[in-house]
């Protein structure tokens, strides 16, 4: 007895594709499909990067026009650094972050006080802090002098205690 019943023709048996090439098939479909998607999935970033690149377009012209004001009010001479940072408006978030990455390991600050000098009216910071050794110190005020932030650096105090070297250090500061 038979196990199967065939109820095509013989000529129809013939004629149907093998496991392989429907496999094959069916590879090329998904890659197809694959590679549209990815396409797809390119052009949305590509159209994000443009709307970004036109918004930094369009505030690079707007600080060019800032800077040719301040030219002018500068004519002949080069628009100094401080004043230029100053109509930025730096936010003070810019300012923390950058001083926690200046600030040695081995320097922990205890206070940081701002002030405004009275005869020039530029804002000044005063740092204090503790150190384990005066090279603590000495690297702490090479860091403040990197940055965009400070300049006119002084050294109010350092001293060697049972905890360490205390320090004070005074900076003015280019924004205000």
């Amino acid at each position: 007895m038979k196990e199967y019943l065939n109820l095509l023709p013989a000529e129809a048996e013939k004629r149907r594709l093998p496991a392989r090439a429907v496999y094959a098939g069916a590879a090329v479909a998904l890659y197809i499909v694959f590679m549209a998607g990815f396409g797809v999935y390119n052009q949305i970033q590509t159209r994000k990067i443009e709307k970004n690149l036109e918004a930094l377009r369009n505030q690079k012209q707007m600080l060019g026009m800032e800077l040719n004001s301040l030219q002018a009010q500068f004519p002949g001479e080069a628009v100094p650094g401080e004043i230029f940072i100053a109509k930025a408006k730096l936010p003070w978030a810019e300012f923390l972050r950058e001083l926690s990455l200046i600030v040695p390991k081995d320097v922990w600050l205890s206070s940081i006080e701002s002030t405004e000098e009275k005869a020039t009216g530029m804002k000044a910071m005063t740092f204090k802090g503790v150190t384990t050794n005066h090279a603590g110190v000495a690297d702490f005020i090479s860091a403040l002098e990197s940055s965009k932030f400070f300049y006119g650096l002084e050294i109010l105090y350092s001293q060697k205690g049972d905890r360490g070297v205390s320090f004070g250090v005074k900076a003015r500061m280019r924004w205000s």
